[in-house]
This record gives structure tokens, C-alpha cells and sequence, in this order.
């Protein structure tokens, strides 16, 4: 799947963009994540785009980040005009990154900046905060709850970490939500509704505008009408739904970009219900090839199957380009972004019947295709685009600082 495009170096920045932030309130702020670009992920877009326009704005914004690659080491390095501490990372615990330099590296920082912005969950940075920052004005990107299995060994740690995640909650002074139905069905968020507010992940619609002719005609006579998917080819992605899906609708083909451990698997999925002609798998693609594909397609599927599915934001890229999308209620953000009847459909999860009929009537329905696109696009300006996201969170910063709580 495509990353962020990005470039190390301050002129990845444009002088001309440059845009003065001219707030009253001091502005330095400390980024904490768990990746940061050229990492690829949900999360690794929301840092880049926010804290890349921060600088654009002229706020001194840094980010602190795992290496994906490297075990050893500690380097910084300027990313779209961010500069970024870049930690070798030892080993990981239930997919979280540990990096032994982050405890001497946030002592040492921390205290030049007037403003910490954590993303949870990141436990190892999660529990460092309250050991080492807790008296530093913080506000806190709640992006989704941790599930493991009862029983296993993730299990047994996420029962002794919920209690940290409560008291780190209860001490930041702001937290944002990146949907109002996450705060409605999470356990932890329930208890901070009047700290939560809610800001949604951000989509550069400037970037997904124009395609060129001549690609995407050429996707459509290479693949044909096709719905898409992109994302990483793992379990909660409900892949094999869709491939089943797929393979009730005669007329239709799919194109999954993206890579992931499941790859394999599908493959052969794939090759035993006889869909070669019909499935296609992209492997990783370029930002210019996805915006091609999001375009080209009849449509964008997102048929995951578990609440690790938060946001979706490759839905809203798609919606971006005015596509309609056909996602799963799972009781997360996805329903926020993708509004059933208005914007696309929202299927049960685990449904391929379900999801199969939608395909055929956005198939069979040029017309109701068409509005459910525009008013996908619609959607997107008004409630994700990028100007507006950082427009809101640049606001919270300015509550947090000139001593306010953070709550809507």
C-alpha cells in the first residue's frame, strides 16, 4: 500500500506555502507516536499531515517515533520540515514498540516544549508519560481500544494495563476523539466525555483532486468495473468477506493494494474458488498509483471485521475522489465516516451475502452510484478535509495552553 509521500529536508516545505501561525499563545510542541513516515499505517498519515501543516504554519512542532527497521541507535532527521527522533526499537510487546533511549530522551526534551501530544495506544510511551511528564501540559489522540484475547498473553497484560489507561486519561488535559461513536462504545471514553472532543482524522483532499486521464483509463481497461480495497492483509481486514463477496457478483473484479501476512492465504483463496481473472493483488503501490485507483474503481470496500477497524481512512480518501464505500457497522468510526444510504452502504460484519448485494445494485445503478459519490465527496469537504482538522486541533492547543481543560 502507498505511504505518505515525504521527503527529508526542510525545502520538502515550500517557502511559498508557508503560512505565519499568529496565535497569542507560545507554540512548541512535542509529537509522540508510536511510527512516523516513511512508515506506513493510519496513524503514521494523521501525524504527518497534522504536524507537517503545523510546520508549514511556522509552529515549532517535533515528533518522537520508533524505527520500523532499526533495533539499535538513535538518529534524528527533518521530514517535511519536522524534525524527528528516530528510535531504534529493542523488541515489541503485543505489537507495541519498546525503545529503551525513550526514557533519557523525554527527560531530557520534554520540559522544552509547552505542549506534549500523545497517541494512545502506545503503552510503553503511555506509561513513560505519567512516570516522566506528568507535569507537562499534554492532550492525548485517542485512535482506538486495545482488544486481546481473554487468556492469552496479550490478554493477561491488557487486564493490568486498563487501570494505567484510566489514569492516564484522567491526567491529560485534553483528549480528542477521532469520532463521537467511539466515545459512545468505548470503556474508557464513556468516563471522559467531557474532556473528549472529537476531531476526526484529516484527508488532503488537495492531493486526491486531479488524476490523470490517461492512468486511470488505463486502470479501467486493466482491471475493468472493480471495487477496491487498501490496506495492510491482516485478519481484522476481512478480506476473505469480501473475496466471498466478490465471488457472487458476476460482472464485478477486486483490486487489493496492499501488503500484509495474509497475503498467502488469500492467494489461495483466491485460487480455489477459481478467481484469478477476477481478483487482482497490487502488492505495494505508489501515492500517485493508489489516487489513480481510487478513481478508476466503481466503488471501495472496507469489510472489516473487528473494532481495531477505528476510523477507515482510506474510506475518506476514496470518498475524497467521490466514490461511493460499503463498510461494516462495528460500532466505530467507520459509521461515522461512511453514513449508510448517504454516502454508501453499512453492512454486518462477517456478512458476504450482505455485502454482495450491494455490490450488484451500485453495479446494476449508474445513477444511484453516482449521487452516493457526490455526496461521498460532499462529506469529506465539510467534516475531514485537512485545513479543517488542523484548524480544530491548533484550537484545542490554544485552549490547553492559555489553561483551559480541553473540553468542547
Amino acid at each position: 500500500m502507498a505511504g505518505v509521500a515525504c521527503a527529508v529536508g526542510r525545502e520538502a516545505v515550500p517557502p511559498a506555502k508557508r503560512m505565519e501561525y499568529t496565535g497569542s499563545a507560545p507554540m512548541r510542541i512535542l509529537f509522540v507516536t508510536k511510527y512516523y513516515p516513511p512508515e506506513e499505517g493510519g496513524i503514521e498519515r494523521y501525524g504527518h499531515m497534522l504536524c507537517s501543516d503545523l510546520a508549514a504554519r511556522g509552529i515549532d512542532v517535533e515528533v518522537v517515533a520508533a524505527s520500523g527497521t532499526a533495533r539499535r541507535g538513535y538518529r534524528q532527521e527533518v521530514v517535511d520540515g519536522v524534525k524527528v527522533h528516530r528510535l531504534g526499537c529493542q523488541f515489541s510487546i503485543s505489537s507495541a514498540p519498546v525503545t529503551l533511549r525513550l526514557p533519557g530522551l523525554l527527560h531530557e526534551i520534554a520540559k522544552d516544549f509547552d505542549l506534549l501530544h500523545l497517541n494512545s495506544p502506545n503503552p510503553w510511551a503511555d506509561i513513560l508519560h505519567m512516570a516522566i511528564c506528568g507535569d507537562r501540559k499534554t492532550i492525548l489522540t485517542y485512535h482506538a481500544d486495545i482488544y486481546r484475547p481473554p487468556g492469552s498473553v496479550g490478554g493477561m497484560l491488557l487486564k493490568a494495563y486498563k487501570p494505567l489507561i484510566h489514569r492516564l486519561l484522567n491526567g491529560v488535559a485534553g483528549i480528542i476523539a477521532t469520532s463521537p461513536t467511539y466515545i459512545d462504545s468505548s470503556p474508557f471514553l464513556q468516563r471522559q466525555r467531557e474532556k473528549a472532543r472529537v476531531i476526526p482524522m484529516p484527508v488532503d483532499m488537495a492531493i486526491f483532486a486531479d488524476a490523470d486521464a490517461d492512468a486511470v483509463a488505463h486502470a479501467v481497461a486493466r482491471f475493468g468495473t472493480f471495487v477496491l480495497f487498501v490496506g495492510r492483509l491482516v485478519a481484522y481486514k476481512g478480506l476473505p468477506v469480501l473475496i466471498d463477496a466478490v465471488d457472487r457478483v458476476a460482472g464485478i473484479r477486486l483490486v487489493i493494494a496492499g501488503r500484509g501476512p495474509l497475503e498467502g492465504e488469500l492467494q489461495r483463496q483466491v485460487a480455489a474458488r477459481g478467481l484469478g481473472d477476477r481478483v487482482h493483488f497490487t502488492g505495494k503501490i505508489s501515492d500517485e498509483e493508489l489516487k489513480n485507483l481510487y478513481h478508476a474503481c466503481l466503488c471501495f470496500a472496507l469489510p472489516s471485521i473487528s473494532r481495531a477497524e477505528a476510523f477507515g481512512i482510506v474510506m475518506a480518501e476514496a470518498m475524497s475522489c467521490g466514490k461511493p464505500v460499503i463498510s461494516t457497522d462495528l460500532d466505530t468510526g467507520t459509521t461515522y465516516v461512511n453514513k449508510d444510504g448517504v454516502t454508501g452502504f453499512v453492512v454486518p460484519p462477517h456478512d458476504p451475502e450482505a455485502l454482495a448485494a450491494k455490490l450488484q445494485l451500485l453495479l446494476e445503478d449508474g445513477e444511484a452510484c453516482r449521487h452516493l459519490g457526490e455526496r461521498a465527496r460532499q462529506r469529506v469537504a465539510e467534516k475531514f478535509d485537512k485545513p479543517i482538522v488542523v484548524a480544530e486541533t491548533l484550537r484545542l492547543y490554544e485552549e490547553v495552553l492559555a489553561g483551559g481543560t480541553g473540553a468542547a
